[in-house]
Formats: C-alpha cells, structure tokens, sequence
C-alpha cells in the first residue's frame, strides 16, 4: 500500500518507517516520530489491530493522534482496522476503513481520496476577514528596511509561522507593523489586536478575554468561554480557527501578559494565549506577528517562531524624520540632536513637533528645554523631557486638561465619557471651558502637535501613546490630587450605571462595572466599591457568578488585582479585615485556576496568616486547606500534609453553626486523607476518609456534591 501512494505521491511525501531506517537509528526517537506525527503530517493512518496497543512505537503515535482528536482535528486522522480490538480514544461511533478483503491498491485510492477531499477543504477561497484595532499616530515612516523584508519573507514563505519584535516602549513597533500591512496588499484575512488599549505595564494584570470575545465573533465561532474545559482548549479552538484560512494575527503591546519581575523570564500569564502560540508556531497556514517589550519564553525554541530585537533608529532616519517634521538646521546639528534622544523614535517625533511648533522650526533651540524633573528610565527619559516642555507651554489650556483626562485611563476613551467628565466641572480640570473650546483642544492635538493617536473607522475615540497617557496621568496624580480623586469617583457613579441589567450576565455587559471598580479604586473608594460593585454584582455574592458560570478566572483576577497596592502581596490599607480576607482568597483561587501556582501559594499564605492573627478558626481552615491543595499542585507532598493537618486542627476549633463546622471537618479530612493517599500511606487514609464520611453523615440535609 505505501509503494502505491508512492507512486502517485512520490516516496518522499509518504512516511512509511522501514524507508527511514537510518534517520530513525537515533537516541531521541521518540522525539523525533512525535514531530512527524503531530506536526509535520496532513494525513495520519493507523492501522488498528490487536498488536496496535501492545507496540511501544504504536503507542507512542497514538498519543499524538488522541491529542489530535481532542484538538478537533480529526479530519487529519485516517483509521484503519484489521479487527474489532479495543483501542482507548476509539469509540464505536467513530468512523473507520474495515481492511477485511480490501486490497492495497484499493486502500491506497481511498487514502488518495481523504487526502485530496482535505486538500479541497483547506484551498477553499477563505471569506474576507478584517479587523485592525492597531493605533496609527500621523507622520511619515522611515528606515526598517531589515525588519520590512523579514516580513517580506515571513509571508512569501512557508518556514516562519510567528515572529516577536522586541523593543521599549517608544521604539516605533506599533508603527512599523502598520506600515508593513498598509502596503501589503495580498492578506485575506487580518485580526490586529493592540493589548495597549488595557494598558501598558509590565505589571499591570490584563485579561485575554476581550481578544478572545471579539477574535470568535471575526470568526463565526459561536462557542462561549463556559464550554470550554481548560483554558488550553480556549486556545486550540481559536488557533483552529486562524488555521483554515491564510492570514495575518497581529498581537501587538503583549507585555501586560507576560511575567516580567525579578527572576521572571517574559513566561505568559494567560494559558489560552500560552497555548494559542505553542500551537500556532507548530502548524500555521499564515503569520503571527508579536510585539512586546520582553520576548515570549515559551517560543525560544520554537523552530518557526523567529526573535528580531527591533534597534531604535539609525541616525540617517532620524534626520529624516524631524526634516519631515520642518524642523531646520545643518545635517550636523540635526545628527548631533538625533543622538541626544538616543534615536528614539516616539521622543524624536515629540520633539519634531515641539520645535515647529514652539520654537521657529529651529534645531538649536532644542537646548532650552529643562531637564526632565523625577526618575525614569533611561530609554524613556528622552521622550518624558518633551512632554514635560509640552506641560509647560499648555499650561492651563484645555489641550494640557485634554492630556490629563486621558492619563485617567489605560485604555481609549468614548467622547461620550469626556462629556461626562466635562459636564461634571472638576476644579482646575474641566471647570469653565466650554464645549467649543474642547473641540479645539482635540483638533490641535491630533493635527497640530499630534500627540492623539487615531482607531479606524472610530472617529469617536480618544487615545494616545501609553508613555504620554502614563507620563500625563502621573502628573496629574501627584500634583492635583483632588481633582484626581473627583474624576475618578465621577467616572465610578457613570460605569457603575451603564450596565442596562443590575446583574449583567456575559463578560461584554460586565466590562463598565470592571471600569466602575477601577476608577473606584483609583478614587480611594476600595471598602465601597467592593460592597456596592465587586461583591454584589460582579461576584453576585457565594455565587461567585464571574469564576463558576462565565469561567473567566483571569478577568477576575484582573478587577481584584484593582485593591493591592504590591501584586499580590499587600493590600490596601483601607479594607476591612473581611474585605482583606476575601480579596486574598479570590485572588488566590484565580491564580490557582490559571496554573500561576507560586503566586496563588503567596497570596493564600497571606489570607491564611491574617485569618491566625485575627483568630478567626474558619478562615485558617479554609486557607490551609486551600494551601495544602496548592503546596500538592506543586508535588510538596510533606508540607502540603503539614497543612491539612492544621486545616483539621482548626476546623475542630471553629465555633461556627454545626453545620458550617461540619462542612469544614469533612473538607480538611477528606484534603488530609487525599494527602495521605498520594504519599503512599493508603491505611491511614482510609481512616481519615472514613472520619469524613461520618461528619458528612451528621449533616442536614446531606451535600451530593460533597459526598
């Protein structure tokens, strides 16, 4: 049967292991035949029998053809069977070639067939797919010609599946990619995602859900976050669906989701998109393209997955770029200026618009801007010196308050929601200028000192760079902090209202009370929010609506990250011991959940010390019992015992109702005999489970779940 397909196929399409012999004779084998199986193959075609199982190579295959199936790609598996054995992952409804009197000729056709039906499936013109969320500022492009043909190659080729461009904030990414795709014109498909829009910090916690709701309906996918059973599932789903046509997926401004602390090395938060990557850079028919300040860990050694560190620019482009700004001088002092802000390109631009617009077009009065005020980072000083020039000379204009209200956010804003701040006439913000003069103030920004970025097709959005949004916000902040505090709380009561259900039920009706609860906590108003929003209508109490029913444990973490002042090792001082206790639980569970099991493990600890502090039994029987499970999770098993012996010893303790007393006795026995169990100690876990079982017995009415 494999001459037959060869014949038609030519040998070196078919893998048929005894024309590999030599490749094969290798250490690593089973490395080597997982990759062709799983990744490098159009058609896999068993041949079940009852020797299949019992074959350590066969075994080996089919594990990679059941992570196939449960990926949904069984269009890529063939079976064929000898006999009626049992194989696990074969059911009795999955479809099959019966061999009996099937001549090998004929087989090979049938395969021949399967083959080309799929080659039809993925040849059908795909239907155009737009969607570009990617910012554009005005301005000419200049320079990256290396970077332009990597994508060049990338997309003209079939060998680079992902590339990740890797530079600080200010380096000019965003605008490389959209020139690239601005000029590309053969993209069928294009999904443009700029995780920017939920700020820009390393250490900010940024949910992938947003991303993953509008990537689904671009689409057709009409699967809902709930079905999913694993994040990863989330994940193979979508890079499933990028799969069937050949396009473009651009992640731009990733670094929100990644680890970037100390010892941390740029891993991904979220494991949807941990798994979307890892699946993409196997298999993609298009192109992914990454920017981020930190290179994803889990592509660097990804074969298809190419790292390009993106250079600030040469000197002779940022000539180019402030002449484009009409900004005069010899070539000499323009170069000597270009090297003074490092070539970078987001401060050259400032500054390119500053001197044409402040200083008579002249280079050489660059020199009369002040030093920049206050620590920053080095590659980001340049820029924030110009900005500080640009509060200088707007101050008191209704441009500066323009710049100052968009450092309330990280993420771009409605004018329906600068109408709200304006009708609210904060004092020495938006009091007493009128609705002309805002007008004005976002016409000169955008055209005149371009410092507003622009949406396509949303005319109606106001956005800017992070580094103007974080720098402008800071300032307003620190130097007028109660007008800080007043837009806040304003913009807390407008969220908090939006929503046409008091209980919204889909992540897209909950996204105003996230909003709600983050200028709340911005405002100060922590304890209140949590009661009035969090609590009530986001968690919708012991429900715990956001976690259990919508399963969006990362959006969770996301709005509780809101009341730490240090992720997550302190709280703010304003909670109460409640709110304290609750804010650490949530907080670990989510981490717990999203397999982030050092950092649950922190926070749980944190919750179960303060519970032991306050001397509230309940609470460190719950947060042992939940630290055992984690120090489990981490193969711990000696530590994890310790604490579900204290989880029993303080559930004896509680004074709580019988019946909550008895829930906490058989959860803490149930987690110590389950430890017991895994460290071989069997006996003794019987009788533990036993203990369990007869506190379950006691209590009215009887848990199903529980027993």
């Amino acid at each position: 049967m494999a001459n037959a397909l060869a014949e038609k196929l030519g040998q070196d399409k078919v893998f048929y292991d005894q024309w590999y012999t030599a490749e094969l004779a290798q250490p690593d084998m089973d490395v080597l035949l997982q990759s062709f199986y799983h990744d490098h193959s159009e058609l896999i075609v068993p041949f079940l029998c009852a020797d299949y199982e019992r074959k350590e190579w066969c075994g080996l295959e089919w594990r990679a053809i059941r992570d196939l199936i449960k990926r949904r790609q069984s269009k890529d598996i063939m079976p064929m069977r000898f006999d009626n054995t049992e194989i696990p992952g074969i059911f009795s409804i999955d479809g099959y070639v019966d061999l009996n009197g099937l001549a090998p000729q004929r087989t090979a056709e049938l395969i021949l067939e399967r083959l080309g039906l799929n080659q039809v499936a993925i040849s059908k013109p795909a239907i155009k797919i737009y969607s570009n969320y990617l910012p554009t500022v005005e301005g000419e492009f200049f320079g990256r010609d290396v970077e332009l043909k990597l994508l060049d190659q990338a997309w003209a080729g079939n060998v680079t599946d992902i590339i990740q461009f890797i530079a600080p904030g200010g380096t000019g990414k965003t605008k490389l990619l959209r020139h690239w795709l601005d000029r590309t014109k053969d993209i069928d498909a294009l999904i443009a995602w700029s995780f920017y829009s939920q700020g820009s910090s390393e250490d900010k916690q940024v949910s992938a859900s947003p991303f993953f709701s509008h990537v689904f309906d671009k689409l057709g996918s009409t699967r809902s976050f709930s079905s999913f059973a694993t994040e990863e599932e989330k994940g193979e789903h979508l890079a499933d669906l990028l799969r069937q046509q050949r396009g473009v997926l651009v992640l731009d401004g990733l670094e929100p989701l990644q680890h970037a602390g100390k010892g941390m090395r740029g891993e991904l938060k979220d494991r949807a998109i941990r798994q979307l990557l890892r699946s993409l850079a196997g298999q993609n028919n298009g192109l992914c393209i990454i920017t981020t300040r930190i290179a994803v860990h889990e592509l660097s050694d990804r074969t298809h997955a190419i790292t390009h560190d993106l250079q600030n620019l040469t000197s002779a482009d940022g000539v180019q770029l402030l002449k484009s700004l009409k900004v005069q001088g010899s070539d000499a002092e323009l170069e000597k200026a270009v090297k003074e802000y490092g070539c970078h390109a987001l401060a050259l631009h400032l500054l390119g618009n500053a001197l044409h617009t402040y200083l008579d077009d002249d280079v050489r009065k660059r020199d009369t801007l002040a030093e920049l005020i206050g620590d920053s980072d080095d590659l980001e000083r340049h820029a924030f010196k110009v900005m500080q020039a640009y509060s200088y000379w707007l101050d008191g204009t209704p441009e500066l308050k323009l710049l100052q209200l968009l450092g309330l956010f990280d993420h771009p804003i409605e004018t329906e929601v600068l109408q709200v701040l304006w009708q609210a006439q904060i004092p020495d913000l938006t009091a007493n200028i009128d609705e002309k003069s805002w007008k004005v103030a976002i016409r000169d920004l955008r055209e005149k000192h371009r410092l507003l970025s622009m949406h396509e097709n949303r005319t109606d959005l106001l956005d800017c760079h992070p580094l103007i949004r974080e720098y402008f916000g800071k300032q307003l902040r620190e130097k007028q902090p109660d007008a800080w505090r007043q837009a806040n709380t304003r913009l807390c009561e407008y969220y908090k209202a939006l929503p046409e259900k008091e209980l919204p039920d889909t992540l897209e009706e909950m996204q105003p009370l996230f909003h709600a609860v983050a200028h709340g906590c911005a405002a100060g108003l922590h304890q209140q929010v949590l009661e009035d929003v969090y609590w009530p209508r986001i968690k919708r109490k012991g429900d715990h609506y956001l976690t259990k029913k919508l399963s969006a444990f990362s959006d969770d973490l996301a709005v509780v990250a809101h009341f730490f002042v240090t992720p997550w090792s302190k709280v703010v001082d304003s909670l109460d011991d409640i709110g304290t206790f609750g804010v650490l639980g949530w907080t670990g569970a989510n981490l717990h959940a999203l397999a982030r099991l050092r950092e649950s493990l922190e926070s749980t600890c944190m919750a179960h010390d303060l519970a032991f502090e306050k001397q509230k039994w309940d609470g460190c029987a719950k947060s042992a019992i939940t630290i055992s499970e984690q120090l489990l999770a981490l193969g711990e098993l000696n530590n994890a015992l310790v604490f579900s012996q204290k989880g029993i010893d303080f559930a004896n303790q509680c004074n709580n109702p019988d019946n909550q007393k008895l829930f906490l006795q058989v959860v803490a026995h149930a987690q110590h005999a389950r430890v017991l169990h895994l460290r071989g100690a069997s006996f003794q876990a019987v009788d533990f489970f036993n203990r369990a079982m007869q506190f379950q017995q006691k209590r009215q009415p009887i848990d199903p779940a529980i027993k």
